[in-house]
């Protein structure tokens, strides 16, 4: 496995290394995003904090209600990588957390709903003065509607089943009101 994951890095940034030169168009999933800019649910870019350049701001657009999960991997150097999102309104909606599943706790990870809809930023810093490259993944969904359960009412629930071949183990169910 960690030979596996030394050489998927290896093969990254001989792929950075042919943006940077001009041998590849930077669009595409992995764009490399020095000083930031615009992004959309979906998105991966490259970014680097270095002693001149301590913060980079991302942009994108959400609605109310959308679900966003943000992840900043430390991908080369020393850098310890911090997230905050802003809202709309210039306030704080939230700040990074180390990651639970990171396989380096470098990592940094939020999730959140959207409260209000318009354009947020996602500022990427670094603790304690650490520099390094890093890569940014911006995940986001609009709401799912939902039935409300409610104490003493019944649904009707249809639980289909997966065939015996699928490699899945979870059952999809749905529930609407009776």
């Amino acid at each position: 496995m960690r030979r596996w994951l030394v050489g998927l890095r290896a093969a990254s940034m001989v792929l950075l290394v042919m943006i940077v030169a001009g041998a590849v168009p930077s669009q595409g999933p992995a764009a490399l995003a020095q000083g930031g800019g615009t992004i959309g649910y979906g998105s991966k870019v490259l970014g680097m904090i270095s002693a001149d350049l301590t913060q980079v701001i991302y942009s994108f657009n959400g609605a109310t209600g959308d679900l966003v999960q943000v992840h900043a991997k430390s991908w080369v150097g020393t850098l310890d990588p911090q997230v905050t999102l802003l809202g709309p309104d210039g306030q704080t909606v939230a700040d990074s957390a180390r990651s639970p599943f990171a396989v380096e706790s470098r990592d940094a990870h939020l999730a959140r709903f959207l409260p209000q809809t318009g354009t947020y930023l996602l500022l990427v810093s670094a603790e304690n003065g650490t520099t390094g490259q890093f890569l940014l993944t911006l995940q986001g969904r609009a709401p799912v509607p939902a039935t409300t359960l409610v104490y003493g009412e019944a649904v009707d629930v249809t639980v289909l089943q997966i065939p015996s071949h699928s490699t899945t183990s979870l059952t999809p169910w749905t529930a609407r009101p009776r």
